[in-house]
Order: C-alpha cells, then structure tokens, then sequence
C-alpha cells in the first residue's frame, strides 16, 4: 500500500467486512447518488452508514453507526479526505450519548486540526489532524481494531433513559449538519433539493 487512495479503500473494505458480519445484519436499499452509499441495519446497531466517495485522484471515506436507543453506548465515527498524496483531514472519535468512549492513547500529530465551533458532540479524545502517511495508516488501523472492539459491545447494556440516547444522538446528527465544508460541496454536486434530501435523510438523519 503506498498512497492514501489505497488506504482509505482498504480502510473502507475492512469496516463495511465487520459491520457486515454483524449478527441480523441487513442492507437497506440505498438511492443512487452516483457514488458508494451503503447502509445497515443489525441486532447491534441501529444503523450503519459507509459512504466512499471515489474518483481517479481524490476519494472520501465517511462512517458513522448509531447504536439502538436503548444502547448507551457512543457513536462510531470516522472521516477521511485525501487525493493520492496528500490527506486534507482525518477525524476519529466515538462521540458520548450517555456512555463515554474509548480512550485512545494520547498523541501529537503533525498538522492537527482543531475543534469546530459546532464539534461540542465530540469526545475529548477526538482525534482530528492533517495526517502524514504514517499517521494516516496508524489511525486507519487503530480505528478498526477499536470498530472490533466497539461492534462486540454494542446492546451488551441498556438503559432505561431511551429518551436521552434519541437526544444525543438526533444532536449529533444535528451537529454535523453544521459542518459548511460538508454542506457546500454536497449541494454544489446534488443541487439544493437532492442535496439536502442526502444530508437530512441519509448522511446525518434524525429520528
């Protein structure tokens, strides 16, 4: 593997492989958007999307997975933007509910990026930087083994509170949504009606 197109799909085939396996796992039939939209439903998880946005030097690795509402459990997400060489940014977190996340090990990137005014949703272990190579290997990696991890615990405890997991995690959608950069391009490529049709019902929905 030797550039950032490479990584970011075999990244992509080693989280859509676990999320697949997942015990009652199903794909939900997903409009053409012209790019990779992929989305689950399992006894784990409430709702699992992998989108790879793919052309000849440039691709985009976005996935997010909601636990069931009963699940206390974070949520689950990971973001990659890079043409061949470069890596604009990469963002890895499981962002609380009602239970904290992992903790990653503490480390200094080269270029971090740093926190949105709307990125309160995201947990103080929040990994977001400009990766070197390396760096980008390293957190890919990192990121699912921890996706084993994370899947594997996932309805191993519930909560009485539903009504507080729907609130942090329709924030969290919600949140996202804010996100300028994310918005601006979606409708420049889709058009203001399909645009907003992707980011409210498919990117970030909201129950």
């Amino acid at each position: 593997m030797t550039n950032f197109i490479d990584l970011i799909q075999s990244t992509a085939d080693t989280f859509e492989a676990l999320i697949s396996s997942c015990p009652n796992v199903q794909e939900i039939e997903t409009e053409d958007f012209g790019w990779s939209n992929r989305r689950f439903i399992s006894s784990k998880f409430r709702l699992a999307h992998v989108e790879r946005f793919e052309q000849p030097k440039f691709s985009v690795l976005h996935t997010v997975i909601f636990p069931h509402i009963m699940d206390p459990s974070p949520i689950f997400g990971f973001d990659i933007i890079a043409s061949d060489t470069k890596a604009t940014g990469l963002f890895f977190d499981l962002s609380p509910t009602i239970l904290p996340g992992q903790e990653f090990s503490p480390r200094n990137y080269s270029e971090p990026r740093e926190r949105p005014e709307w990125g309160s949703i995201f947990s103080d272990h929040w990994v977001a930087c400009r990766p070197s190579f390396d760096e980008a290997q390293e957190i890919s990696l990192n990121a699912g083994n921890t996706l084993t991890v994370y899947l594997n615990s996932l309805m191993n405890q519930t909560t009485p509170d539903v009504g507080e997991v729907i609130i942090a995690q329709n924030n969290y959608s919600l949140q996202q949504r804010q996100n300028e950069h994310t918005t601006r391009v979606i409708l420049k490529i889709l058009g203001p009606d399909r645009g907003k049709h992707f980011i409210e019902n498919i990117l970030f929905p909201v129950i």
